[in-house]
């Protein structure tokens, strides 16, 4: 019996650290052997994929599902599922897993002293995936940029 999806894989999207599971199951006779390959650069046609090498970040699991770990940039990008027992035509599909970077911040946040009458200047440097807003706030209350703040 040709191999059929029994749980075909899907697009997955994340941020840096995460974890993923890209769940792939086939069923068929004899059983369909599970094999994933990651595409090298940002394309995902098929010639370019390169077999995955099972370690601590990313292997395939019993089942056959793709677990990747602690996630990075490197990450992102395609990745092929394929299905074969040599009995008709194998199965493949490939996903994308989107690795977003959430905003933070370049220093640490810090106490700042001034003496009354005296006037602060204070830098933020934020880093992300935009669109992503700065908004100040004193004794949690919104600053407006517009207002003279005391």
């Amino acid at each position: 019996v040709p191999p059929r999806w029994r749980v075909e894989p899907v697009d997955a999207s994340t941020v840096i650290g995460e974890s993923v599971i890209f769940d792939c199951q086939a069923e068929g006779y004899p059983q369909p052997l599970i094999r994933w390959k990651k595409a090298s650069g940002d394309t995902s046609a098929t010639r370019n994929f390169k077999s995955i090498i099972s370690n601590y970040h990313i292997q395939t699991l019993e089942n056959g599902s793709l677990s990747i770990k602690d996630l990075t940039e490197e990450d992102r990008g395609h990745y092929l599922c394929e299905a074969a027992n040599g009995v008709g035509a194998d199965l493949s599909t490939v996903v994308k897993l989107s690795v977003h970077v959430a905003a933070h911040f370049k220093t640490p946040f810090r106490v700042h002293r001034v003496t009354k009458g005296n006037s602060l200047n204070i830098q933020c440097e934020a880093f992300g995936e935009k669109p992503f807003t700065i908004e100040w706030s004193k004794d949690k209350v919104l600053l407006n940029a517009n207002s003279e703040t005391r």
